[in-house]
């Protein structure tokens, strides 16, 4: 790939440089939040993530695990342990049809963890309760600690619900 060393800029924190390597491993394995900024050695300003992804193409496509599209939209996530006992408040919502990436400030949980999960997505969906697994675990010191959600049981109507906002929003990128 590229010797240009790049940054990620995220809750006005700046990383260390690292290689386009290093950044298309964080993409893949969804360690750089959706509102990230993203600057290598050669520009002058910052880009965000989405106008930088063609950078990061392997073997001619975008290096992408996800079955169901997702979107970056506003929205807060109340996680309880399965005893109803609350343990987390996440916000900054990326969420797609089977599941939501959150961030937090706290580190509760492990990848396996089975959880319920209150989430209200402002003025797009209504407020739902879902069970959840963690499927994966940010704790990259430059950016807020973050979850992978997969959703195990969620309700059909919120489902495609979902699945309407998330075309919307695509969508309007275009």
């Amino acid at each position: 790939m590229s010797k240009y060393k790049w940054r990620i800029l995220h809750n006005e924190k700046e990383s260390e440089p690292m290689d386009q390597e290093k950044i298309l491993d964080m993409i893949t394995k969804d360690m750089i939040s959706q509102d990230a900024l993203l600057i290598k050695d050669s520009w002058k300003e910052w880009k965000s993530l989405k106008d930088c992804k063609t950078y990061f193409v392997k073997e001619g496509k975008l290096q992408e695990k996800r079955i169901n599209p997702r979107v970056s939209i506003p929205g807060r996530v109340i996680i309880y342990k399965k005893n109803g006992e609350k343990i987390l408040f996440g916000t900054g919502i990326n969420i797609s049809a089977s599941g939501l990436f959150i961030e937090t400030k706290k580190d509760e949980l492990n990848i396996g963890d089975e959880i319920k999960v209150v989430c209200k997505i402002d003025h797009y969906i209504p407020a739902f309760n879902t069970l959840a697994k963690v499927v994966r675990h940010n704790k990259n010191p430059n950016h807020h600690i973050g979850y992978g959600l997969e959703f195990k049981e969620i309700n059909s109507f919120i489902q495609e619900k979902i699945k309407e906002v998330v075309a919307k929003a695509l969508e309007w990128d275009k």
